[in-house]
């Protein structure tokens, strides 16, 4: 884990941000790809966070989802800020070819890579990462990062905690997984202070729509298994 100051100089050398995360993202990959374009947006960062597929429509109320580019409808535009860009996090994933259609541009690009993931056996293409298996989400590291790198607990906005609550919840099953450990309740607590609004999440993605009901509990069913493989 990289030290505070060495994160600060890491993004104060990076004009153009990109931030990605697997193929079909789920609640924790987008949850922590928008917590992490919210914050550096508000730090002045020229940040775009691009996909390889749309999401479900479950997560279409998160703050900033319209920002959200998908690789596959704005080609053209999307290669171009990845060739132009300088830093790419690659969020809640451990292996390029997770990111499908856009692996091979991935690749391809000049700019340093930076992952934060939970997932076992990183492939190894970073610069520069985040690493924690015992984590309960990439959503939780996220938080890590950024309260490692703000001088004041403030500069965590609702929108921030709204997004980082969101990926924690889904990725541990509404905290019903082994993997909610005391730790994840702290920060849980930090982000309600933070101004998430977490029965309003939780109605959002769980109570909705009948459809949005069985999404989400098909997800939770799924994570035990994904969770144990790490895929």
């Amino acid at each position: 884990m990289l030290t505070r100051n060495e994160n600060k100089e890491i993004l104060s050398k990076s004009d153009k941000i990109i931030i990605t995360t697997h193929h079909k993202p789920d609640g924790d990959a987008l949850g922590s790809s928008l917590g992490l374009y919210h914050w550096l947006k508000s730090q002045n960062h020229d940040v775009h966070v691009i996909v390889s597929s749309d999401f479900p429509t479950f997560l279409d109320w998160l703050p900033g989802r319209d920002e959200v580019l998908i690789y596959p409808d704005q080609t053209v535009l999307c290669q171009s800020l990845i060739d132009e860009a300088s830093l790419i996090f690659c969020l809640d994933y451990n292996a390029l070819s997770r990111t499908n259609v856009m692996e091979d541009v991935l690749r391809a690009s000049t700019a340093k890579k930076y992952m934060i993931d939970h997932h076992l056996d990183p492939e190894g293409f970073d610069d520069y990462r985040l690493w924690d298996p015992q984590a309960a989400a990439t959503a939780q590291l996220i938080y890590t990062f950024i309260e490692g790198c703000v001088d004041e607990v403030s500069e965590i906005t609702p929108e921030i905690a709204t997004c980082l609550y969101a990926g924690i919840m889904t990725d541990t099953g509404s905290f019903r997984f082994r993997s909610t450990t005391e730790q994840v309740h702290e920060i849980i607590s930090k982000l309600i202070r933070s101004g998430a609004r977490n029965w309003e999440i939780h109605e959002q993605i769980y109570n909705s729509s009948t459809e949005n009901r069985l999404k989400f509990l098909g997800h939770c069913f799924a994570e035990p298994f994904r969770s144990h493989s790490r895929v």
